[in-house]
């Protein structure tokens, strides 16, 4: 046992680095500490302690449970990558978590991002298997690059208000997402967000969103109905590659950029809603379409009337084409 760094039997207690580096420990290396103390199981980090240094304890491979003291700022770049920890609860004065935090930490189930949290770098939380859900902090703005890669635990995610962006790979591949609910100031759905959501069924967009990148849920292979709202001007190609349960879906009211690619291989599709603000646009894709192609009110106007998305395959026969 280490002096200094237990008060009790059950949990380790660490005061400051400086004891660790008193006792000739390599703070940069304090992996190699940890992976060797057969007593390491759960530790509290006192509130002296304000930065998490670089892989502080990555591959800590007897880590069950951490807990940050109250005055913690920053966790700085792959501080916990691969450790073994289940439960790793923030303070609510935390501001950073650098790129590749909690990367692969691969028991981690939960994890509360306090609302005082405004920078999360990317992949922070890539290939995290086992976790099962995810509190935003309310102050975060973006998404960042590959966050969220590969979380197969995940099923459901709802973001803040604050998110205006999601960046490249942000979900990339959490295959068993099956619910989307954004926040009210969502702008930009980046490149390959969603790619490989295999699971995922709704997407509940907001009224602000104006591009969806390319790849962003290609191979969505669940997604049967899509109401894209008229905010949006730019769908990137591919975005919607390879969604062959895609059945109805709008084209809103101003979109500018548009291609025949962005329905590649969806090959259920059966209806496509067109408002005819659109109906001189994008000549390529409404010959390639033409068959599927309903020329109507926009869906926004539609569900003001009171009508129901999925029932609007009734309604737009009495509309005027």
């Amino acid at each position: 046992m280490v002096p200094g760094l237990y008060d009790d039997k059950d949990t380790q207690l660490i005061k400051s680095w400086n004891e660790l580096l008193k006792m000739g420990l390599d703070i940069k290396n304090a992996s190699s500490f940890f992976n060797k103390n057969a007593f390491l199981g759960n530790l509290v980090l006192s509130d002296n302690i304000k930065i998490i240094p670089e892989r502080a304890f990555a591959n800590c491979r007897t880590l069950n449970k951490i807990v940050l003291g109250k005055n913690a700022k920053i966790i700085e770049e792959s501080a916990f990558t691969r450790c073994t920890a289940r439960k790793i609860i923030l303070n609510k004065n935390l501001e950073k978590i650098d790129s590749f935090a909690f990367g692969s930490c691969k028991n981690l189930e939960i994890m509360v991002l306090p609302n005082s949290l405004t920078s999360l770098g990317i992949q922070a939380f890539t290939k995290c298997e086992s976790l099962k859900d995810i509190i935003f902090s309310n102050s975060l703005e973006t998404i960042p690059q590959g966050a969220f890669y590969h979380c197969l635990g995940l099923t459901k995610i709802t973001l803040p208000d604050s998110v205006v962006n999601i960046e490249n790979n942000a979900f990339l591949d959490c295959k068993n997402l099956k619910s989307v609910n954004f926040g009210k100031n969502l702008a930009i759905i980046d490149e390959s967000v969603f790619n490989g959501c295999n699971t995922l069924e709704n997407v509940n967009f907001n009224d602000k969103v104006e591009r969806i990148g390319m790849w962003s849920f290609k191979d969505c292979f669940m997604l049967k109905t899509l109401n894209l709202p008229d905010t949006v001007n730019f769908i990137d190609d591919y975005a919607f590659e390879s969604c062959v349960g895609l059945e109805y879906i709008n084209i809103p009211k101003y979109l500018y950029f548009f291609d025949e690619n962005v329905f590649t291989d969806c090959s259920n599709l059966k209806e496509i809603y067109v408002p005819k603000e659109q109906k001189d646009k994008f000549p390529r894709f409404q010959d390639k379409f033409k068959e599927k192609i309903i020329y109507a009110k926009s869906i926004e106007t539609l569900l003001n009337e009171g009508n129901s998305f999925k029932k609007i395959n009734d309604v737009y026969k009495d509309l005027d084409r």
